[in-house]
């Protein structure tokens, strides 16, 4: 099996892995403890490796990240081989209306993201961030918590809540304080998040272990969307827009009026 590492996680007493085939399917994979001095150093994110002599069973991991039923399990005999040619999708990405994360059509699917950005396109779903709360901090180190929440209204007026928790929460609201750079495109992706239930509603939420978080980073399938659906002269505005996606991450660009740009109605 040939496969693209897109999230590692060490628990203590074992180490889980997220892997994307050459088709875009993805699957957890589990190394316990006494493996882990043995292909903990083969396995690296973003590595593309081919395995060989592993073993597959059902997925009851209480955090699961992936919709699959069945994860890959190490063994002794696995053996990996690292390789370097890739070149299909780096994380799946497809995209779902805010509508379809609240009547319940996105919960089997674990994921969720959102794109800020400043258009309305006939298959995508675009935004605004209409409420963003402060980052709040309850009890004490060891046990501290983080959880900050903000809230997405689409074009037809749906509001969908979010919550950014511990790490992911701090840097999510670091993001927005320190953002004081006048005409630079800022990109964030948080991969990995789920579709919860609150208060009697729906929720997107940051997973416990799979939620990783892009400051910036070059994705050549969020650059893919951008050259196909938006113009460069509609991607400046002096909002914070949003769309949501399948996969469970969460894209924000933070974009800043050029006064040179002519007014786009």
């Amino acid at each position: 099996m040939k496969a693209r590492i897109i999230r590692k996680w060490n628990q203590g007493f074992k180490i889980e892995l997220i892997l994307i085939d050459e088709r875009g399917g993805k699957i957890q994979a589990c190394l316990k403890i006494n493996l882990i001095p043995v292909f903990d150093h083969q396995l690296q994110e973003y590595a593309v490796v081919i395995l060989n002599k592993f073993g597959v069973g059902e997925n009851n991991d209480p955090f699961k990240v992936v919709t699959y039923d069945y994860k890959i399990n190490f063994y002794r005999c696995t053996t990996v081989t690292r390789v370097d040619s890739w070149e299909c999708l780096e994380y799946g990405i497809n995209f779902i209306a805010f509508k379809d994360i609240l009547n319940g059509a996105a919960n089997d699917l674990l994921i969720v993201g959102v794109y800020i950005l400043c258009l309305w396109l006939p298959k995508y779903v675009a935004g605004t961030l209409v409420d963003c709360g402060d980052l709040d901090i309850y009890g004490h180190p060891p046990k501290q918590s983080k959880r900050m929440n903000f809230d997405l209204q689409d074009l037809e007026g749906t509001v969908l809540s979010c919550t950014m928790w511990n790490a992911y929460a701090e840097q999510f609201s670091n993001l927005l304080s320190n953002n004081n750079v006048v005409n630079e495109h800022l990109l964030v992706v948080i991969q990995h998040t789920k579709v919860k239930e609150g208060k009697g509603n729906l929720t997107v939420q940051s997973d416990k272990f799979g939620t990783r978080l892009f400051l910036n980073d070059d994705i050549d399938e969020t650059n893919q969307l951008q050259r196909r659906y938006f113009p460069e002269a509609l991607l400046y505005c002096s909002k914070y827009y949003l769309i949501l996606e399948e996969w469970i991450l969460i894209f924000i660009t933070l974009l800043l009026l050029r006064p040179r740009l002519p007014k786009v109605l």
